[in-house]
């Protein structure tokens, strides 16, 4: 063989090596990004896939449906399973703050909560719908934005009612000042009396009702506790209902002899209200 074959084929299989190497780089490369594609379904974003390309890091979150009482915390957790709800584990929420509703207070947004949460004040007499965005996510996967619609009901909040009435003289009262929700009824209980009155009992009904007899000279009082019940359930405060009971005169028969043209003052026996 001579010099020139001999540094021929040196120099070829020097090149044929060269030639194999970007071969196997490029082996190793798509290697690398086949199990990268495997692992993140082909994003890149870091969460897992199967065979089947389901998403597993995405949470997928249907619309949900809240109802209410006025001034009562809440909260929406969704739970992975449940109404075909795909919710990872570490699935985190965030809301913006509705737009100004009028009658509603405690509209707040938040970020990264655990889960959606909040506590709306109904200060009308009727039912009021809030509705919030709420997207979530889990670690860098941001899922779709679904809603949480809220019906805030109200609770009754009746003003202390003050009412005269006189001695034995039944007597029927319908709140009319203060929030009073369509539907409500009251309850009471027998009321704190001062001396002299009788009558005062228990009860209920959509209006408060009673019967109190004074039998002293002056006006006595009685107060009742009202507690105002609502068909939502609400719980609402109870209120006072003051009455003021007027004695009425109360004067035994007087038999008197006098002569014709004298003058007579008899002695009246009883009851006996003062300015009589």
């Amino acid at each position: 063989m001579s010099k020139l074959t001999t540094i021929s084929t040196f120099f070829n299989n020097r090149l044929a090596k060269a030639a194999r190497v970007p071969v196997l780089l490029l082996s190793v490369l798509f290697f690398a990004v086949g199990a990268q594609a495997q692992y993140t379904g082909g994003n890149g974003d870091g969460h897992s896939t199967d065979t089947a390309s389901k998403d597993y890091c995405t949470p997928v979150i249907g619309a949900k449906v809240v109802t209410t009482c006025s001034g009562v915390s809440f909260s929406v957790s969704p739970t992975d399973g449940v109404s075909s709800d795909f919710v990872p584990a570490s699935t985190t929420y965030s809301w913006l703050a509705p737009s100004a509703i009028t009658n509603i207070s405690g509209l707040t947004g938040a970020s990264g909560a655990a889960f959606f949460s909040a506590t709306l004040t109904n200060s009308s007499n009727a039912p009021i719908t809030v509705t919030y965005i709420v997207t979530p996510a889990s670690f860098s996967c941001t899922g779709g934005s679904f809603t949480v619609t809220v019906t805030v009901n109200p609770t009754a909040s009746v003003d202390a009612i003050h009412l005269t009435t006189c001695s034995g003289v039944s007597f029927a009262v319908t709140p009319s000042a203060g929030i009073i929700p369509t539907g409500v009824s009251y309850t009471w209980n027998t009321p704190g009396i001062t001396a002299s009155i009788t009558g005062g009992g228990s009860g209920s009904g959509t209006n408060i009702t009673g019967l109190l007899t004074n039998t002293s000279a002056s006006v006595q009082t009685a107060t009742y506790t009202v507690t105002p019940n609502l068909t939502t359930g609400c719980t609402s405060s109870p209120f006072t209902l003051t009455v003021a009971v007027f004695p009425v005169a109360s004067i035994n028969n007087v038999s008197l002899t006098v002569c014709s043209g004298v003058n007579f003052n008899p002695t009246l026996i009883g009851t006996l209200p003062s300015g009589i």
